[in-house]
């Protein structure tokens, strides 16, 4: 019997990440840089990455965005650039670059409704 007295032989801990600081609209200019920018802030924050490891031509799902994740990612990425990704967006468009270019096609649309509703009031 063990009578629970197992010794540490060898033991792993990651390393807790803290050098990303979080990119608000307010503060930025909504630009494909911008995007891109925050995707790669997202993925250090949320998914304890280096910004070395990460490639904007990359699959995101690589960096362990699943389906869960990926419905997070577009609920948080909507509220901060003020208009709306659709979590496919993730499957079939998923390279930060690609998200990037994606959202700035969205981006000049909203800018669009924007403008003409404040033309009605």
């Amino acid at each position: 019997m063990l009578n629970n007295n197992l010794s540490v032989i060898a033991q792993w801990t990651k390393e807790e990440i803290n050098d990303y600081e979080d990119v608000s609209v307010d503060t930025v200019e909504v630009s494909e840089k911008s995007i891109k920018e925050w995707l790669i802030l997202w993925i250090m924050r949320n998914q304890k990455m280096r910004r070395e490891e990460i490639d904007l031509d990359k699959n995101i799902m690589s960096y362990g965005i699943d389906s869960l994740t990926a419905v997070t990612l577009e609920s948080d990425i909507s509220k901060q650039f003020g208009f709306e990704w659709h979590v496919s967006s993730f499957m079939l468009n998923p390279t930060i670059n690609g998200l990037a270019s994606e959202g700035m096609a969205y981006y000049p649309s909203r800018k669009a409704l924007n403008k003409n509703a404040n033309l009605l009031n």
